[in-house]
C-alpha cells in the first residue's frame, strides 16, 4: 500500500507524460518520418510504465502494444481514435500546449471532419 502523496505523484508523471504522447500522435499524423515514430513509440512506453495512481486506474495501458492499430484507427478517421486523442488534447498539459497547438492546426487540414479544440485558434 502506498500513500497518497505517491498516488497522486504517479497520476501528475502520467498525465505528463500522456501529453508527450498526445503530441507526438500529431506530430507522426503530420510528419511520418522514422525519428517521428520513434519519439512516438518512446513516449507510448513512457506513459505504460505508470501504473497506479490515485485517481488512475490500477492497470498498465497498453499504448505502445496497441500503437501501430491505434494509428491505423487515426489515419482510416475511426471516430473512436479520433474521440480518444482529442479528449487529452482539450486541456493539455503547459509544457506541450504551444508545440500541440501548432501541431493540431496542421492536423485540423487534413481531418477537418472532427472537432478539434477551439482554444487552438
Amino acid at each position: 500500500m502506498t500513500d497518497a502523496l505517491s498516488e497522486i505523484a504517479r497520476d501528475q508523471e502520467r498525465d505528463e507524460n500522456f501529453g508527450v504522447y498526445t503530441l507526438n500522435v500529431f506530430r507522426f499524423l503530420n510528419n511520418s518520418m522514422t525519428e517521428n515514430y520513434l519519439s512516438l513509440n518512446d513516449s507510448a512506453r513512457k506513459v505504460d510504465s505508470v501504473y497506479g495512481g490515485y485517481w488512475s486506474p490500477r492497470y498498465r495501458t497498453k499504448l505502445e502494444s496497441r500503437l501501430v492499430e491505434f494509428l491505423i484507427d487515426l489515419e482510416n478517421k475511426n471516430l473512436k481514435a479520433w474521440n480518444f486523442i482529442l479528449e487529452y488534447a482539450k486541456d493539455p498539459s503547459s509544457d506541450t500546449i504551444l508545440e500541440l497547438a501548432e501541431e493540431l492546426k496542421l492536423s485540423r487540414t487534413k481531418y477537418s471532419e472532427f472537432n478539434f479544440p477551439t482554444w487552438i485558434d
